[in-house]
């Protein structure tokens, strides 16, 4: 992976003869010898999905934005935007204006387009579980959806396993000839709850706790090396969920670059919020009794609580409310059945720890879900019905936008929706969390580098070389290029100044991703020299070092005085020469003449 050093970067700055005759920017200013104030402001619009439904569960529709309340954090705040939509059709379009009947109105504004996204978590899915609810995805994914609809598909094997399977398609056969190759393969979680029967099995065969002498301190021994290996099992399950959570995360903030409004499809056994609860359990039916009569043993059903995940299940349902995505989970979990696997002559694992395991995992895909507004169900005979209710969520909405009084900060608010006519029932994402301009720019970033999503209005480009291999590693040298003719400068005194913010991030095929790595980019131009760097480009130069795999490199640009952004990305395999490698940038083919100082040094 990609590490930051702690050291400060220095910038290099390069201008670059350009190949084309330049273009005056529109933005930026002739030569003047006084100082010029210019700021930028972002409107920030929230949006709030709003499903509304009778007391006996049917949609209602019809109702207009004099009909809702919003409050951000117990304040009323006003309505500025209003979209309904009834079975899929636009039914309002602006602020409490029903749309003209025409084919043309009845289309879902680009805004409010869907964008489904499906994670597969193999890692807490026996392959049993996970195939018995597939076919109910594919169905859906063949008859449900609609032709304006978009999907991914995603998939979780382990740490450092996420993977697309699926790019953003609307395409259903595309998704589900993927989801066919991953019920093909193999799953992370043992079925049955193999696990956690061993265990048992070992308890169960342990010393008597009520024997004498030597067969009583066997069971001391005994009851000793079970709690630390019960402790042990939670320690390995908050790591793999830590890992888990992580990838979750990283897909949510990829998705966050996309436009649109996004649902995910999480089909997961789910994690226990407290991985030994029922283990603990079972030990204390085994041997609490001598525990009571030697207190060197030290434990106890309350040691449950030393892990708990649930802030960790709670990270993802407020990354995903600070994002607009609304979470459906189809859970699928073993019984842990212990009985088919040991005789249990004490009893140890009854339906109360099955149930209470169970529960646990559940409950870990409750506590992502509630908080955005969406659904789940757990073991349900028909996962049919969850995929239905998301549909008629796609389908029956209404959205409400908002202008925050505040600018960006990175807090959360909570967000309460009311509905002024009685007996309904309203669901809505509980609250969001304003992104700073620099997490907005790192999502565009992740969107590209996972899914491909580019726009490039400042024609920027990227050039991928000078290769040097050192110690089994390749270091390669990135050169982002910016033509100066599309960037906003501002005279400021004898110079004329631009800012510009770089975001890079790095992946590799086995789905190993670097943190965006910001970087920004001052711009000073004598005034003098202005007409000249108009048709020359602006350079940036970072050394990658990369494992001898193929990698995607995605940047994004920031023009912060014009508010522009661009994404791009490019292929690149260390070892073959920049003719032979996929990623090879034809744009900008010149090579780059020595720096004047050093760029950014990446690890990966």
């Amino acid at each position: 992976m990609i590490q930051r050093f702690s050291a400060l970067l220095s910038v290099s700055l390069l201008l670059l003869p350009l190949p084309v005759p330049a273009q005056s920017p529109a933005a930026a200013a002739p030569a003047q010898n006084d100082e010029t104030f210019y700021d930028t402001v972002e409107v920030n619009v929230v949006n709030v999905e709003v499903f509304v439904t009778d007391r006996s569960g049917q949609r209602v529709n019809g109702l207009t934005q004099s009909d809702f309340e919003v409050l951000e954090d117990g304040k009323p705040v006003e309505i500025t935007n209003f979209f309904a939509s009834e079975g899929g059709r636009a039914a309002t379009t602006v602020l409490g204006t029903a749309a003209p009947a025409t084919p043309e109105a009845a289309e879902i504004p680009e805004e409010q387009r869907l964008l489904l996204a499906i994670f597969v978590d193999n890692s807490n899915l026996s392959a049993r579980a996970r195939n018995s609810a597939l076919p109910k995805v594919n169905e859906f994914l063949k008859t449900r959806l609609r032709t304006e609809d978009r999907v991914i598909l995603s998939s979780y094997d382990g740490p450092g396993s996420l993977e697309v399977r699926a790019m953003p398609t609307g395409d259903p056969a595309t998704v589900v000839a993927a989801l066919d190759r991953i019920a093909r393969g193999t799953s992370g979680r043992m079925s049955g709850g193999a696990e956690l029967r061993m265990l048992i099995s070992q308890m169960d065969r342990s010393a008597n706790p009520a024997g004498v002498d030597k067969e009583r301190e066997m069971a001391v021994m005994d009851a000793k090396d079970i709690l630390a290996q019960i402790e042990l099992y939670a320690e390995e399950e908050r790591a793999k969920t830590a890992a888990m959570v992580s990838a979750l995360e990283q897909f949510v903030d990829g998705l966050s670059g996309l436009p649109g409004r996004k649902a995910v499809l999480l089909l997961s056994g789910g994690v226990p919020l407290r991985p030994a609860q029922a283990l603990y359990e079972a030990w204390e039916r085994r041997f609490g009794t001598l525990n009571q009569q030697d207190r060197s043993i030290g434990g106890s059903r309350l040691n449950a609580a030393d892990v708990d995940l649930g802030k960790e299940m709670d990270k993802i349902g407020a990354r995903a409310n600070a994002n607009r995505i609304t979470f459906y989970a189809l859970g699928v979990t073993d019984s842990v059945n212990v009985t088919s696997a040991a005789a249990s002559t004490n009893d140890l694992w009854t339906r109360t720890e099955d149930s209470l395991q169970t529960n646990n995992m559940a409950q870990s895909l409750y506590a992502i879900v509630d908080p955005t507004g969406g659904a789940a169900t757990i073991n349900a005979l028909d996962p049919g019905v969850l995929l239905a209710e998301m549909r008629e969520d796609m389908d029956s909405f209404y959205s409400l936008g908002y202008t925050p009084l505040h600018r960006r900060s990175g807090k959360s608010h909570k967000i309460e929706v009311k509905v002024k006519r009685p007996g309904l029932k309203l669901r809505h994402r509980e609250s969001y969390r304003e992104r700073t301009s620099a997490e907005v720019m790192s999502d565009k970033v992740l969107a590209a580098l996972m899914f491909g999503s580019r726009e490039n209005p400042l024609e920027i480009g990227l050039q991928l070389g000078e290769e040097v291999s050192e110690k089994g590693k390749n270091t390669v040298q990135l050169t982002v290029k910016l033509p100066m003719s599309k960037l906003v400068l501002l005279p400021q005194g004898q110079f004329h100044e631009g800012k510009v913010t770089i975001f890079m991030a790095v992946r590799d095929t086995q789905g190993r991703s670097s943190p965006v790595t910001e970087v920004k980019l001052p711009i000073r131009v004598p005034n003098d020299q202005l007409l000249t760097s108009l048709g020359q480009l602006a350079g940036y130069r970072a050394k990658l070092a990369l494992r001898p795999v193929e990698h995607t490199v995605a940047v994004g640009v920031r023009d912060e005085l014009g508010n522009i952004v661009s994404t791009v990305t490019a292929s690149y395999t260390p070892g073959l020469t920049p003719e032979a490698s996929p990623a090879a940038p034809a744009a900008t083919p010149e090579p780059a003449g020595p720096t004047e100082g050093r760029g950014d040094d990446h690890d990966r």
